[in-house]
């Protein structure tokens, strides 16, 4: 027996996008209808109706600071995704399109379908209940069955906007997916009335004072979350502890200024200076840059980016070796392990090799072990899973390679102790690597492995000591580097 949902003959189906906010969410819901046999194609239209730049603003940073996917349903599509996405033709007739401005005309079209938040056709009524705090009303307006009110919906997260539209969006897909499958278009009991007017064409509400009312109301929770949330922060201390306890309390924090958010440094001492790098995200860009800045006696210099690529870059393990300064920056968004020398040295990088092309590799970080470099990262095989919890390892004779993955990969499997959070050290006459506990989550804490065996055949660690802040202000420490009598780590809290 043939499901009702998806019988009937395939369909040319078109989907209405405003450019200037061209979500995720409608994607999905294409390849599902593709999936069903039907034909999909796209059309952009200007609503006149730009989401203000403080929404995207507390957009971007909210993914930031709560490391959500960037792949997620209120994620913005690139140039290049738009692009490829097939486009209607010009004489096409459509048996159903599907309206998400809900402001779109002249739609050649049998059947026409918008979504509808709090009585507002697109997705201005949905922007605004969740910048509100509270779950929109949906509803379905069809240009054959009337409009249909559906129900309210949920926010398991209200103070994360961005989660909560992610939430909101993708119960509405799914009511759209439901309406464009059913074959008898049927209206629920809530009874069908009058289709409601896009919103800007209500004579209560303009279209500019809607978008002036979604960008204060946008504002006020940016600022809250500037000034309020959590962070990772870079910290210092000055000492020459030989210990696996790490006094975090102690530590100085770098100011940030509340602009961008600094993570993963490592230091090299040279002479009285102790030079830190470190990732630096600006939360207007989202995009990391290695920055660097001095500790010495007189004090901090006042960080400033020294390498940045057309990618997010984080993590840069610093080194000396054969006379030379060398950074590998973690460049996983390339799928690449690159590495760099230091022509001048700090500030200025040139490229000198790729080391592993073609990877999903995070964190790496060198150790000359028995004759022979190895490198430890996470390792994922789709970009969908986890970086916390798969340890790889790969081995070369000489640094610029050729590197070669160790035979066992992943050679560990364990949230609690895989990812590299550091250069590795002696203590104690063994080496230990310093790596993340993710068991509460990423950043959680830290845990120091001594390593116990490392070569062609195999690879084994055993857990020494862990380190977990957890106070009102600190949640976190994810990266822990020393050199010459200087610790740095970074914390997620409120520096």
């Amino acid at each position: 027996m043939q499901d009702p949902m998806t019988s009937g003959s395939p369909r040319n189906i078109l989907l209405v996008l405003d450019r200037s906010r061209a979500w995720r969410w409608p994607v999905w819901l294409a390849d599902a209808l593709a999936k069903d046999g039907h034909a999909v194609t796209f059309k952009f239209v200007d609503t006149q109706a730009p989401l203000p730049s403080s929404v995207r603003l507390l957009m971007q940073l909210e993914r930031l600071l709560f490391a959500m996917p960037a792949d997620a349903a209120s994620a913005l599509l690139d140039d290049a995704a738009i692009a490829a996405l097939p486009r209607a033709g010009a004489q096409t007739r459509y048996d159903l399109a599907i309206d998400v401005t809900g402001r779109a005309e002249n739609l050649n079209a049998d059947r026409v379908v918008r979504p509808v938040f709090d009585d507002i056709a697109g997705d201005l009524g949905a922007i605004e209940a969740v910048l509100e705090r509270r779950g929109p009303r949906l509803g379905l307006a069809d240009s054959e069955a009337g409009f249909q009110a559906i129900g309210r919906c949920a926010l398991e997260h209200p103070e994360i906007f961005a989660r909560s539209l992610d939430g909101v969006f993708s119960r509405m897909a799914g009511l759209l997916l439901r309406a464009a499958r059913s074959s008898d278009r049927a209206v629920s009991s809530a009874g069908a009335h009058a289709q409601p007017k896009p919103a800007g064409i209500a004579a209560t509400r303009s279209l500019s004072f809607f978008a002036g009312s979604l960008a204060s109301k946008a504002s006020a929770r940016l600022n809250k979350l500037l000034g309020q949330a959590p962070r990772w922060y870079v910290a210092w201390q000055r000492g020459g502890r030989d210990t696996l306890d790490i006094a975090w309390q102690d530590f100085t924090p770098l100011p940030d200024g509340g602009t961008r958010y600094f993570a993963d440094p490592f230091v090299l001492v040279r002479g009285d200076v102790a030079h830190v790098f470190c990732e630096e995200v600006p939360f207007a860009t989202g995009k990391g840059v290695i920055s660097h800045f001095t500790i010495d006696a007189e004090g901090r210099s006042e960080p400033r980016p020294v390498l940045e690529r057309p990618y997010h870059l984080s993590y840069p393990f610093v080194f000396e070796r054969d006379g030379e300064v060398w950074m590998i920056p973690e460049s996983s968004s390339n799928r690449t392990v690159e590495l760099y020398r230091a022509e001048r040295f700090p500030d200025r990088w040139v490229k000198e090799a790729d080391l592993l092309d073609g990877v999903l590799a995070d964190d790496a970080t060198l150790v000359e072990h028995g004759g022979k470099l190895w490198m430890f990262a996470s390792v994922r095989d789709w970009p969908q899973a986890s970086s916390w919890e798969a340890l790889g390892l790969f081995h070369a004779d000489a640094l610029e390679g050729p590197w070669q993955a160790h035979a066992g990969n992943p050679v560990l499997l364990d949230p609690a102790a895989a990812r590299p959070a550091g250069a590795m050290f002696q203590h104690d006459g063994t080496l230990i690597r310093p790596a993340q506990d993710c068991r509460d989550g990423y950043g959680a804490g830290l845990a120091f492995a001594r390593v116990d065996r490392l070569d062609e055949q195999g690879f084994a660690q055993t857990v020494v000591g862990h380190v977990a802040p957890r106070t009102r202000k600190t949640k976190g420490l994810h990266t822990y580097n020393r050199a010459g009598g200087v610790e740095v780590i970074d914390l997620y809290g409120i520096g």
